[in-house]
């Protein structure tokens, strides 16, 4: 059996999150049906996954010691995201990130409370993530922040549904003609 403390850094998310930071390698298909079948405790008692933790929080996961190193990895051996943006998320730009991932972030409104300073050190960022293969989804109002970002896809929402999907090109259409255009477009 193993013993987790959950400590004040990884206070506030969901215990199915801080289980798939240790269990790194398992998928979370096996991390659930291990909750289901009470392998895994939250203050000894049985979890769905969805439950936020706080700090002193006791995480007990029985599990023989061969499964345990099978899905753990190497000790700190966790996900990591790119060491900018890691840097950047512990520095003074505050983020909304709605998912994040080695390979995938998801940004909502990115630029919204970002001085131009650190909307350019953002931007930079994003760059050198997207130079290193790596994918990028950014929810905005504001097209113009799209500009110099190579951007692959564009979907325009309008009351939560898709009314244009375009290749980066219809950034510079948005910016050129509006989004009142683009909405005018889909009318006819």
């Amino acid at each position: 059996m193993q013993k987790i403390t959950v400590s004040s850094n990884e206070a506030g998310q969901r215990l199915d999150k801080l289980l798939g930071k240790y269990l790194s390698n398992a998928p979370m298909s096996f991390v659930y049906k291990m909750l289901r079948k009470k392998n895994i405790k939250l203050n000894g008692k049985k979890a769905q996954g969805n439950e936020k933790l706080t700090k002193g929080d006791l995480v007990e996961v029985f599990l023989s010691d061969d499964t345990w190193q099978k899905f753990a990895g190497a000790p700190g051996a966790e996900k990591q995201l790119p060491a900018d943006l890691a840097r950047a998320m512990k520095s003074s730009i505050r983020l909304s990130v709605i998912y994040e991932d080695p390979d995938i972030l998801i940004l909502d409104e990115p630029t919204a409370v970002l001085t131009p300073q650190e909307t350019d050190k953002l931007f930079q960022i994003m760059r050198n993530m997207k130079a290193d293969g790596k994918s990028l989804i950014i929810i905005t109002h504001n097209a113009k922040i799209l500009e110099g970002l190579q951007v692959d896809y564009v979907h325009v929402l309008d009351d939560a549904r898709i009314v244009r999907t375009g290749d980066g090109s219809l950034v510079n259409e948005i910016i050129e003609e509006g989004f009142t255009a683009l909405k005018e477009d889909e009318a006819k």
